[in-house]
C-alpha cells in the first residue's frame, strides 16, 4: 500500500459496493480506536442477496477514495501512523478477497499500477502485503532493498501459501493516552474492537463483550455453516445423479418420438397413393364419358345432315317439276310418277333411280299413250259435274272446284290452286336454303366435336400431370415437414440435454466452491486467534453461507423435463387427403364469382363475408375446394392487415370470417385461386366497437326550448324540432348555424312539428298541427307538402314519425289514426300498416319509428307500451318491451334499439334479439333519440328539460 494515502478495499458483488470501512471501521476522532466492524444484520442480507446475484463473482477492487475520503479517514485515522496498526486485519481480509477471486478466476489488480496499464497482478509480495503485476514484480525482484520481500505466486499453491503467510500478531490501541492496551473487547454498538480503557471512556455506556465471547460465537456460526454445507453437497449430488438419470430419459424420448413422426409420415404417405389413384381414376372416367358424348353427338348431327339431304332431294325434285322452265324443257315422262321432268329431276334423286321412264320421241310418244295415266283431279261430288280441283280452301285446306266455292265453301278463304302452289314454291324455296345453313352449322359442329374429341384428351393428359405434380407437391411437403420435425425433435433434445447438462455442472461447481470455502472455514477455526477470528469469522463463514443461500435460491430439481412430447394428429389431416382435389367437367371463374356481407364491420367484432363462386357463364357452380381467401388492409396503422379464416361449405360457397382490430378505413381484398372476384379490393369502414351500456361524458349540448326531435346530418350538423313551430340547426359545437320556419301554416311554416329525418340535402318533417308532411332543403328552403287532416288515403291526423328507406320511400307514422302510411318520395300514397286491427297487428298511437338493419320498420307504439316490427309490405315480424310511454327509437347498423321513455323518464337499450340490457334514468319527459352514425354519440330531446343532451359511447 501507499505510505502516506488511505487506500479503500471494496468488494464488489453484483451491484453491491461493499467498502472497506464496512468490514474494518475506524473509530471516531474522539477515541481514535481502530478494530474490526461487525456488519449489522441488514448490510449483511444486502451482501448475501448480492451474492446470490448472477453476477456474483467479482472479487475486490483496489480503488483509491476520493479527497472527502482521504480527510475523513486520516481523521480518523489520526494520519498515516495509525495504518500500520490496522494492516494485520487489513491483510486479513485482503486474503479473503484474494481467494474469493481464485474460486472465481476473476483477475486482481495491481496495487502498484493506478489504472491497471500494465495488466493483472501476478504475485503477492507478504513484506509489502500488495499484489504486483508483471512490470512492478520485475521493479521488486531488482531492487536491493525489495529483492528479499516473501512473494507467492497467483495460483491454488500461492493462495495455500499467502493463507499460511507469518501475519503480525500484536493487535493495541491506537490512542496516545490508551497505552498501547490491547484490543480484547468488542463494542457490539459500534461494532469495533476496542481497549479496556475505552470501554471506560468512549463505549462506556456502549454493549461491550470480550474478544474471547465474540469469537466463540464465530466460531459456533462457523461450525454451523460446516454443517449446512455438508447437507446442500449431499443434495446437490443428489440433484447430479438426478441429472444423468433424465439426460438419459432424454434420449429415450428422443428415439421415441422420432419412432412416431415416421410412422405418422409414412400413413400419410399412403393416404395420399391412395387419393392420387382414385383421382386418376375419376379422371379417366369423366374422359372418356366426355369422349364418349362427343362421338354421340356427333353421329347423331351426321344423321340430321342424312335426314335433311333427303329431303332436300324430294324438295328439289317438286320444284324441277313444277317450277315452269327452271331447268328447260321436259325430255322424258315418268310413268310412275306420271310427270313431264327435265334433264334434273330424278337423274340426280337417289330416291327415284328405279322408276320407269320414257323418252319424248315418237317411240316414246306411242309408249306414253299406252301407259296408264293418273285420273284427272276433279270434284266428287256428283252435282258439280267432275269440276277440276282449281282452287284451295283456307279455311277448310281442301282442293275444291268452281262449284264448291260458291256453295259450301261460300264463306271461306279461297284461293287459285295455281296461287297457293306458287306460295308454297317459295316456301320450300326458303327451307331448301335454310337447309343448306343448317347443313353448313352441322358439319362445322361436327368438325368442331371431332376438334373437342382431341382437346378432351389433351385436357385429360394435363389434368393428369396436374394431379401427379399436385401430389408431388405434398409428398414433398410431407417430407420437408418430416424432417423439420425431427430437426425439431432434435434441437429440443439437444436443448434438453444441453441444459441438463449445464445445471449439472452448476451443481459440480456450486460443490467445489462450497469444499473451498469449507476448507477456509477449518483452517480459520484450527489456526486463528480470536482477534483473526472476529476480523475474519463475519467474511469467510458469510461468503460460505452466500453460496449455501445462492443454492436454496435455485432449484435442485432437474430444469427439463424428460418426456418429448410429438404432436402428429393425423386423423384430421388423413380426412383432408382423401377429399383432396376434384376432377370437374367445369371451373369457376373469379371475375364471375361474387361476395356479399350485410354486416357491418366493427373492431374487435366478427365481420362475415359470403362468397359464391360461379362459372364463366355465371351459372353457380356447385362444388367446393377452391382456394378462397380473404383480408382487410387498413388505409392507416401502416398498413395493417388482418387475414381471414375461410369456411368452405362444399357447394361452391365460401363463408371468410375477419376481426379487425383497428378503426378507420380498410380495404377488402378476395382472392379465388389467387384472382379477385368481382369488386375486389373493396373499400370498407371498420368503426369503432361500442357499449350502450357506458354511456358517458354527458353533455348539455343544446338549450332549446322544449325540443321534440332530433336528427343528424351527414356534415355532422344537429337539426332540432321544437314546439314553437321552428326547426334549429347546430354545428357540432352546439353553435346556432341556422334557424328553419316559424310558427303558421304556409309553406315552410310548421305547428307544432314532432318528427324530422334527413336524407342527402332534403329534408322532411312531420307537421303535426297542420297534418302534413313538408319537404326542404337542408337549408330551408321549400321544396313540397303533402296530406290533410282526415283519415283516408294520405291523410293524417297528427302525423309524428317520419322517415327515409333506401328505396327514397316515406314511412309516417299517423299519431291518432293508430297507422303507419308509407309513400313515394313526392308523396305519393303506397301502402298503409293499419294498427286499429287485431292480435299482433294492433297497435295504438304510433310515435316515432326507426329502420333495422334488415329493413324492417320499428314503430314506437306510446299507446301500446311496446316496440312492434313490420316488414316494408306490412307484415308482422315481432315485439319486444316494455317502455313506459316510448317516444323515440334509434337503431345502430348492428340493431341495438335505444328507445326514449317519455313517462319513464329514461332511455332503454335492447340488444338485436329485443332483449332490454340497460336502462339510464334521471331525464326529464324525452321525446325524441337519434344517433350520430359516424361516431355512435347519442342525442336525447329532454323535452321537460328545454335541453338536447349528447353522449359518448
Amino acid at each position: 500500500m501507499a505510505d502516506t494515502t488511505v487506500i479503500g478495499i471494496r468488494l464488489l458483488v453484483g451491484v453491491q459496493v461493499w467498502k472497506m470501512e464496512d468490514v474494518c471501521s475506524h473509530a471516531t476522532a474522539k477515541d481514535g480506536n481502530i478494530g474490526a466492524k461487525k456488519r449489522n444484520s441488514s448490510r449483511v442480507d444486502a451482501v448475501l442477496d448480492s451474492i446470490a446475484h448472477p453476477e456474483f463473482g467479482n472479487a475486490f477492487e483496489m480503488k483509491e477514495t476520493s479527497d472527502a475520503e482521504m480527510l475523513v479517514d486520516s481523521e480518523l485515522v489520526g494520519g498515516a501512523s495509525g495504518l500500520p496498526q490496522n494492516l494485520h486485519l487489513g491483510f486479513e481480509v485482503e486474503v479473503a478477497g484474494y481467494m474469493s477471486k481464485m474460486v472465481n478466476n476473476s483477475d486482481v489488480a495491481c496495487d502498484h499500477c493506478i489504472d491497471g496499464g500494465n495488466g493483472p497482478a501476478v504475485v503477492f509480495c507478504c513484506t509489502c502485503h500488495q499484489f504486483l503485476c508483471k512490470v512492478a514484480y520485475e521493479y521488486h525482484r531488482t531492487d536491493c532493498h525489495l529483492s528479499k520481500h516473501n512473494m507467492v505466486g497467483l495460483d491454488q499453491e500461492g493462495a495455500r501459501q499467502l493463507h499460511t503467510t507469518k501475519k503480525p500478531r500484536d493487535h493495541y490501541c491506537s490512542q496516545p493516552n490508551h497505552g498501547n492496551n490491547n484490543l480484547n473487547f468488542y463494542c457490539e454498538t459500534c461494532s469495533l474492537l476496542v481497549c479496556l480503557h475505552c470501554t471506560t471512556a468512549t463505549h462506556k455506556t456502549h454493549t461491550v463483550k470480550e474478544i474471547s465471547t465474540v469469537a466463540k460465537t464465530l466460531q459456533i456460526e462457523i461450525t454451523g455453516a460446516l454443517e449446512d454445507a455438508r447437507e446442500v453437497v449431499t443434495k446437490l449430488t443428489g440433484a447430479m445423479d438426478e441429472n444423468n438419470r433424465m439426460i438419459e430419459q432424454v434420449e429415450i424420448s428422443k428415439i421415441n418420438a422420432s419412432l412416431a413422426i415416421n410412422n405418422a409420415f409414412e400413413t400419410l404417405q399412403q393416404t395420399l397413393e391412395e387419393r392420387k389413384k382414385i383421382l386418376l381414376s375419376e379422371l379417366e372416367a369423366i374422359s372418356l364419358s366426355k369422349t364418349t358424348a362427343l362421338t354421340l353427338q356427333k353421329e347423331q348431327f351426321e344423321k340430321m345432315v342424312g335426314d335433311i339431304g333427303h329431303y332436300s332431294d324430294m324438295a328439289s325434285q317438286i320444284l324441277h317439276t313444277h317450277i315452269e322452265g327452271g331447268n328447260g324443257p321436259a325430255v322424258v315422262f315418268c310413268c310412275t310418277c306420271h310427270q313431264f321432268l327435265c334433264k334434273e329431276c330424278h337423274r340426280t334423286g337417289r330416291h327415284f333411280s328405279k322408276h320407269n321412264t320414257v323418252g319424248l320421241d315418237q317411240e316414246g310418244a306411242r309408249l306414253l299413250h299406252t301407259t296408264k295415266k293418273p285420273r284427272d283431279h276433279y270434284c266428287s261430288q256428283p252435282s258439280h259435274g267432275n269440276n277440276s280441283l282449281n282452287f284451295y280452301c283456307e279455311t277448310c285446306s281442301l282442293l275444291v272446284c268452281l262449284h264448291c266455292t260458291t256453295v259450301a265453301h261460300k264463306s271461306h278463304t279461297v284461293k287459285e290452286i295455281s296461287t297457293v302452289a306458287k306460295t308454297l314454291q317459295i316456301e320450300i324455296t326458303g327451307a331448301l336454303e335454310d337447309a343448306k345453313n343448317v347443313v353448313t352449322k352441322l358439319t362445322g359442329a361436327m368438325d368442331e366435336n371431332n376438334r373437342m374429341i382431341g382437346k378432351v384428351e389433351i385436357s385429360k393428359r394435363n389434368a393428369s400431370l396436374a394431379i401427379i405434380k399436385a401430389f408431388e407437391t405434398l409428398e414433398q411437403t410431407l417430407e420437408e415437414r418430416k424432417k423439420t420435425l425431427l430437426s425439431e425433435l432434435e434441437a429440443i433434445s439437444l436443448s434438453k440435454t444441453t441444459a441438463l447438462t449445464l445445471q449439472k455442472e452448476q451443481f459440480e461447481k456450486m460443490v467445489g466452491d462450497i469444499g473451498h470455502y469449507t476448507d477456509m472455514a477449518s483452517q480459520i477455526l484450527q489456526t486463528h486467534t480470536d482477534h483473526e477470528i472476529v476480523a475474519l469469522g463475519g467474511l469467510i463463514p458469510t461468503e460460505l453461507q452466500a453460496t449455501l443461500k445462492r443454492v436454496q435460491t435455485i432449484s435442485l430439481t432437474p430444469n427439463q423435463l424428460s418426456n418429448i412430447t410429438v404432436s402428429v394428429q393425423t386423423d384430421d389431416l388423413i380426412r383432408q387427403l382423401s377429399k383432396f382435389g376434384n376432377v370437374l367437367d367445369f371451373y369457376p371463374s373469379p371475375s364471375s364469382s361474387t361476395w356479399t356481407s350485410t354486416s357491418v364491420a366493427k373492431v374487435g367484432t366478427r365481420y362475415r363475408v359470403k362468397v359464391q363462386s360461379k362459372t364463366s357463364k355465371g351459372e353457380e357452380y356447385p362444388h367446393g375446394g377452391i382456394e378462397v381467401k380473404g383480408e382487410m388492409r387498413s388505409k392507416t396503422h401502416n398498413g395493417a392487415v388482418v387475414y381471414g379464416e375461410v369456411e368452405d361449405h362444399r357447394d361452391g360457397t365460401y363463408t371468410i370470417t375477419l376481426t379487425p382490430q383497428t378503426a378507420g378505413p380498410h380495404q377488402l381484398l378476395i382472392t379465388m385461386d389467387g384472382q379477385h372476384v368481382q369488386n375486389s379490393p373493396n373499400d370498407r369502414d371498420v368503426r369503432p366497437k361500442r357499449d350502450y351500456r357506458i354511456l358517458c361524458n354527458a353533455q348539455k349540448m343544446i338549450q332549446c326550448n322544449e325540443p321534440k326531435s332530433v336528427a343528424i346530418h351527414d356534415n355532422g350538423d344537429i337539426y332540432v324540432v321544437s314546439d314553437d313551430g321552428c326547426i334549429y340547426v347546430f354545428d357540432q359545437t352546439g353553435q346556432l348555424k341556422n334557424t328553419i320556419g316559424s310558427s303558421g301554416s304556409g309553406d315552410g311554416q310548421f305547428s307544432y312539428p314532432s318528427g324530422i329525418s334527413i336524407k342527402a340535402d332534403v329534408l322532411y318533417v312531420a307537421d303535426s298541427s297542420n297534418n302534413r308532411v313538408q319537404k326542404l332543403t337542408s337549408s330551408g328552403k321549400f321544396l313540397h307538402k303533402f296530406g290533410q287532416k282526415g283519415s283516408g288515403q294520405g291523410q293524417f291526423n297528427r302525423p309524428w314519425g317520419v322517415i327515409i328507406d333506401s328505396n327514397n320511400k316515406l314511412i309516417v307514422s299517423d299519431y291518432d289514426n293508430h297507422r303507419i302510411q308509407i309513400f313515394n318520395e313526392d308523396g305519393g300514397w303506397l301502402l298503409t300498416i293499419d294498427g286499429k286491427g287485431s292480435g299482433n297487428h294492433r297497435f295504438y298511437s304510433p310515435s316515432s319509428l326507426a329502420l333495422d338493419p334488415q329493413g324492417n320498420i320499428r314503430v314506437a307504439s306510446w299507446g301500446s307500451h311496446t316496440i312492434k316490427v313490420f316488414t316494408k309490405e306490412g307484415v308482422y315480424v315481432r315485439m319486444y318491451g316494455d317502455p313506459n310511454s316510448p317516444t323515440g327509437i334509434a337503431i345502430d347498423d348492428e340493431g341495438y334499439s335505444l328507445v326514449s321513455e317519455c313517462w319513464g323518464n329514461c332511455l332503454s337499450i335492447y340488444d338485436p334479439e329485443g332483449n332490454k340490457i340497460h336502462t339510464m334514468g334521471n331525464l326529464e319527459n324525452p321525446l325524441g333519440t337519434a344517433l350520430d352514425p359516424r361516431d355512435g354519440s347519442v342525442f336525447i330531446a329532454n323535452y321537460g328539460a328545454d335541453i338536447v343532451l349528447k353522449y359518448c359511447v
